[in-house]
């Protein structure tokens, strides 16, 4: 009985989402985490806890510094400094909310003076999730934004950060390592 009604309540759950993102006109469905067992469901910051640490990239042309707060029931919280030779810093302030069509990330840009360089900040769906992998996106005109984090074992992130816009493309890629014992 209690196996039955956790059946009938999932289905419930799933259908309730469906037709939240079927109301709000949303151009995509909301993003699906991989299961073992070959099925989907909708994301959540859960499947996203291995995100989850401080990272650190160190390069000759300077580096960056990544870290995430283990997700609670509405948000995962971030930061990122970005550093590089002869040039001030980048600060990035970030949290991904849980909303009812899925997880969307909030970024924000800062310079020197936290100083804000964007009017409002970049609002990116999850739009894919798995074990290792989680790719947001944003779509406004003519410009798409990509982010992508790939971890590699425990101890390894890769960021990689796609642009398109008037169909010309950048891409800029973090390979972190987790920090530990900080």
């Amino acid at each position: 009985m209690i196996t039955r009604y956790r059946i009938v309540k999932s289905v419930l759950l799933v259908a309730a989402a469906t037709a939240l993102w079927a109301a709000d006109g949303a151009a995509t469905p909301p993003a699906a985490a991989d299961d073992p067992r070959g099925r989907s469901a909708p994301a959540t910051l859960d499947h996203l806890v291995w995100m989850a640490g401080r990272w650190a990239e160190r390069t000759p042309a300077g580096g960056a510094i990544e870290t995430w707060s283990r997700p609670d029931s509405v948000s995962m919280l971030g930061m990122c400094r970005i550093d590089a030779a002869g040039r001030p810093p980048i600060y990035e302030l970030m949290v991904i909310e849980q909303r009812a069509d899925g997880p969307v990330m909030l970024i924000r840009h800062f310079g020197p003076g936290l100083r804000s360089l964007h009017d409002e900040p970049n609002a990116l769906r999850l739009m894919r999730c798995g074990a290792d992998e989680a790719v947001f996106e944003e779509q406004t005109e003519g410009k798409t934004v990509t982010i992508t984090y790939h971890r590699e074992g425990a101890d390894r992130l890769t960021v990689v950060l796609d642009k398109q816009s008037d169909g010309k493309r950048s891409e800029s890629r973090f390979r972190f390592q987790r920090v530990r014992g900080e």
